[in-house]
């Protein structure tokens, strides 16, 4: 659960640099007339691999992608709902639920990463404002939970493991080259990320998706609070991916009920 421990609750407490994404020493100038890869001089490289020395691309074939991402915070404890109703006013459950989207085209294939260039924003919120979060005396919760785009531009970094029938690692980051996860300031970074942990995420190959539930309980300035996240992924072989889904039943085999566990 790395990206609730550390992307999403250690912010809120507080590229893949893989080569330039084509080869220009090889002397390699082919134009897809044989090989199948796109020239150097250009890039981004497809699946196909011509031996120009270039390093084959894992999933070189997926064009575009689609993300979807919903964080859900629940008051956990006496503590935390007297915080609701005397600091936010809020009367009865205290919840509320972030939804962000975005995705893009493929600009780099290199080995197990593809890089896509698209979108990553704030879809629509049902959440509060906090009051007393520095450097504001009132800023929207996301703003001090992760990041997202106030342009709405962005890039995707995704990384697959296991020979591709996993993805490891998706980074949504405000400049190209900055894809390396940062672990301790993301949102100054212009990052949100997660990272494949304990969890395996399947990338299913039919549909070529893949989704991801996980919940844990954390602190959050001495207050306890249940925090789910959710994400789906959608790629396609064309130039438009379709809408990306969330994952319908929460896998449990992935709950982390450490509180406070931002490690």
């Amino acid at each position: 659960m790395g990206s609730i421990r550390t992307a999403v609750l250690c912010a809120a407490l507080a590229g893949c640099a893989q080569g330039a994404g084509k080869d220009t020493t090889d002397g390699d100038t082919d134009t897809d007339a044989a090989g199948g890869e796109a020239k150097d001089s250009s890039g981004p490289w497809d699946s196909a691999d011509d031996g120009g020395g270039e390093v084959k691309a894992v999933h070189g074939d997926l064009q575009s992608m689609a993300v979807v991402q919903e964080v859900t915070f629940t008051a956990n404890g006496s503590s935390t709902e007297t915080f609701c109703a005397t600091t936010l006013g809020v009367v009865g459950p205290c919840t509320c639920t972030y939804t962000y989207r975005g995705g893009g085209t493929l600009v780099q294939a290199a080995g197990s990463t593809n890089r896509y260039e698209g979108t990553w924003a704030r879809e629509g919120t049902d959440c509060w404002e906090l009051p007393q979060v520095p450097p504001d005396p009132a800023v929207a919760w996301d703003a001090a939970v992760q990041w997202s785009a106030a342009d709405g531009k962005a890039f995707h970094s995704v990384t697959w493991t296991t020979g591709g029938t996993t993805l490891g690692q998706w980074v949504a980051h405000g400049d190209a080259g900055n894809a390396a996860l940062s672990t301790t300031d993301p949102i100054a970074n212009k990052q949100y990320w997660w990272m494949e942990d304990a969890e395996v995420v399947a990338y299913e190959a039919a549909t070529r998706t893949a989704a991801v539930d996980e919940e844990a309980v954390v602190l959050i300035d001495a207050l306890q609070w249940k925090v789910r996240v959710r994400i789906g992924w959608s790629f396609s072989t064309t130039g438009t991916a379709p809408p990306a889904t969330l994952p319908e039943a929460l896998d449990t085999d992935t709950l982390d009920t450490g509180v406070g566990d931002t490690g």
